[in-house]
């Protein structure tokens, strides 16, 4: 193992998403421009989460913990209302059913108490045409720029285009709330 590696044993416990999106932001963006890092970062995070939930699930269901898979699954047919006790644990997992459920059931409760929404706002990113972004992931003159040479740029710096989007959405929210909701 490395000296920065997730599973160290060190004093201090270490968010595995806050890991990786420090890696992302790494000074020469090695992990940032890895074609599959981000998809091996999210799927580490969610075994991570998955892991750490079903400890919790044993902790507190102790009559599962030294149940086979196939004691579990003919528990299961004895008993299906068993199985909602495993899924509920699920809601913690990005992507998964019971994660969509858990923030659909979450949103229905907001417009229960606050009513709809009566603003909505739809923003999209015409990244071929920022001349600000591509002044920070490239030295060469803009103007002079193909489209191939645009989209490659793009591509490799997923992170940096990400966080310029980011930024322009932020401040032109914060200029919204300041002129016209405040």
């Amino acid at each position: 193992m490395g000296k920065a590696d997730l599973r160290d044993n060190r004093l201090t416990t270490v968010n595995p998403s806050d890991y990786f999106k420090h890696l992302l932001s790494y000074h020469d963006d090695r992990f940032a421009q890895h074609p599959t890092f981000r998809f091996f970062a999210m799927n580490t995070t969610m075994r991570w989460t998955a892991l750490t939930d079903g400890n919790i699930f044993l902790r507190n269901h102790p009559e599962f913990k030294n149940m086979t898979a196939s004691q579990l699954k003919d528990l299961i047919k004895e008993k299906p209302e068993t199985l909602k006790k495993i899924m509920y644990m699920t809601s913690n997992l990005r992507g998964s059913r019971q994660y969509w459920s858990s923030r659909y059931k979450e949103l229905k409760q907001m417009i229960e108490q606050l009513g709809l929404p009566t603003f909505f706002l739809t923003l999209s990113f015409a990244d071929y045409h920022y001349e600000d972004l591509y002044r920070l992931l490239t030295t060469k003159e803009v103007s002079t720029l193909t489209e191939r040479e645009r989209m490659d740029l793009l591509q490799k710096n997923p992170g940096t285009v990400d966080a310029f989007f980011a930024h322009r959405v932020d401040t032109f929210l914060n200029t919204v709330s300041e002129r016209y909701l405040i």
